[in-house]
Order: C-alpha cells, then sequence, then structure tokens
C-alpha cells in the first residue's frame, strides 16, 4: 500500500535531504523495517510511503492521539493513503491489462518513449529503433519487463494517472503461481 505524510511549509528540497532519517525514524515509529519513502509530491509537501496496511495504522493512531505531530522538526499536517491494491493478495496484472493500460494512459509513440527511458532505459529503451510502431514498443516492453513491475513504475511515478484509467478499463487479473502479494508486485 500506498500512504503519504502531507508537510507544513516545507520545499522538497529541505524534506528530501532528510530522507533518510525520515525513513528511519518511520520505521521505528511504524515498527515496519521495510517501510520506504517512496518520492515526494508537491502540495505542502508530501512524502509517499511504501508500506504495510499495519504501519500506515500505527502511524496514523499517533498521529491522531497526538503522539506524532512532527518529524524530524517538521510539522505534520496529514498522513492518509494514497493507493490500496484491493484485498485478493495474490494477483497481478495481465499482459492485456498491461497493454491496454498503456495504450489509453500513454497515448502517443513518443510519451511511449519518454516512458521506457525514464524507467527502462538500459533493458528496453535502448533496443527502441526508428520507425518502431506503437504496438510493436508496448510488446517489447511486455516481453523484457514483468507486467507487475510496469504497473509498479505506473503506480509510483504516476498516480495520478492510474487513478483516472485503472477504472476505464475492467481490471483484468490473473492468479499468479508465485503468490505474490499486489502491494510487493507493485514495486
Amino acid at each position: 500500500m500506498l500512504f503519504s505524510i502531507r508537510f507544513e511549509c516545507t520545499t522538497i528540497e529541505e524534506i528530501s535531504d532528510l530522507a533518510e532519517q525520515l525513513e528511519a525514524t518511520l520505521q521505528k515509529s511504524s515498527k515496519d523495517a521495510n517501510l520506504k519513502i517512496s518520492h515526494f509530491k508537491k502540495g505542502s509537501v508530501i512524502i509517499v510511503i511504501e508500506g504495510t496496511r499495519d504501519a500506515y495504522k500505527v502511524l496514523k493512531s499517533l498521529f491522531k492521539a497526538g503522539q506524532l505531530t512532527t518529524l524530524l522538526g517538521k510539522q505534520i499536517i496529514d498522513i492518509m493513503i494514497e493507493y490500496e491494491p484491493d484485498s485478493r493478495e495474490s494477483l497481478s496484472p495481465t499482459l492485456n491489462f498491461i497493454r491496454k493500460f498503456i495504450s489509453n494512459a500513454i497515448r502517443t509513440n513518443e510519451d511511449l518513449g519518454s516512458f521506457c527511458l525514464d524507467y527502462f532505459k538500459e533493458n528496453v529503451f535502448r533496443e527502441f529503433t526508428r520507425g518502431m510502431s506503437t504496438t510493436m514498443r508496448i510488446n517489447y516492453l511486455l516481453k523484457r519487463v514483468a507486467p507487475e513491475e510496469i504497473l509498479n513504475t505506473i503506480i509510483r511515478n504516476y498516480p495520478v494517472l492510474f487513478e483516472k484509467h485503472k477504472n476505464e478499463l475492467a481490471f483484468e487479473i490473473k492468479e499468479t503461481q508465485r503468490k505474490v502479494p499486489v502491494a510487493q508486485a507493485c514495486r
């Protein structure tokens, strides 16, 4: 699951300089050693955290009780859920879902090229050639990168885009033999 902590009047640069200390403090407070800062967002300053539902509940209850009002001297405004996968723990997206999602959400060949350059440069983008159609690029991406990794990249880096387009499509899923939880498949 992804949840966020909104800070009052802090710059992203100021808070990102404290990222390691913030992560360590949050891990200790939530008793979740695997908790990670996923990314930062504008709007006051928001850090998006990848952690368990239990870690979120602990931090939220500490915040509500007034026991967690600041982190490293920075005032906390709120702690809220950003994204919570559905409760079916052993599911992963199908290739068809990813193909449809990319076609609907990343509409142009240039945008797809930029997406792959930013997140899959070594194993995908470098293999793209001039004249490759969008369909050929999507198929190449799907051959080289697991659907879970693609979905995770979209959720972490384009959460608004994911929220907007996930409801336009039937969320096709399949049971995986590896029993990878959606929250882990989406890292």
